[in-house]
């Protein structure tokens, strides 16, 4: 039996274990981020296996977007800052995805995806290597949005106990437009 260094697994900087939240992150991603436009190209090629890039999109209208990543050889993922409620009682933010290039169920690569964008909001794009295949290409990579529909949910935002909304009567139609979607009532 080996035996466990704790050290090893968790590095020795203590202060980075103990702090919750994903601040100091988005900040650096407010400050670094490439802007991107939603329903215009970009493109780019990354650096090395550790490489990533960062889009900052800044949503003005709602909308459900495919994301054409033409012959994809890379992950991309969306991410948007959720505030919620750390160990201490205190309000913390955090990015969670919110859409990828992976077939959840097959975890094939795809090369379209789509996200379920909320007006109002700012979200990130990170591109970085093929995590799921952990094979790093030196090719360009590329993308570009298309709004494809409206979300016709008309009880959105109700995915939070914050945010739940009174059953108006025995039927209810929604829609689970965005990724792992939940409707509290």
């Amino acid at each position: 039996d080996e035996e466990y260094d704790e050290e090893e697994y968790v590095g020795d900087d203590e202060e980075y274990w103990e702090e919750e939240g994903d601040d100091e992150v988005i900040e650096m991603l407010n400050e670094m981020a490439i802007p991107y436009k939603l329903t215009s190209e970009k493109s780019g090629y990354l650096q090395s296996r550790y490489d990533e890039d960062w889009y900052k999109v800044n949503v003005t209208s709602a909308g459900i977007h495919a994301f054409d990543l033409g012959t994809a050889k890379h992950s991309y993922s969306i991410y948007q800052v959720v505030e919620s409620e750390g160990e201490d009682g205190n309000e913390i933010r955090i990015l969670e995805a919110v859409a990828d290039n992976y077939d959840p169920l097959t975890g094939k690569k795809l090369n379209t995806f789509y996200a379920s964008l909320e007006a109002g909001k700012t979200y990130y794009m990170k591109v970085e290597m093929d995590w799921m295949s952990d094979s790093y290409s030196t090719d360009k990579y590329f993308f570009e949005s298309r709004l494809v529909g409206k979300p016709a949910d008309k009880y959105e935002n109700n995915d939070s106990m914050k945010n739940v909304k009174t059953l108006p009567g025995t039927t209810v139609k929604g829609d689970y437009a965005k990724l792992a979607d939940t409707d509290l009532f």
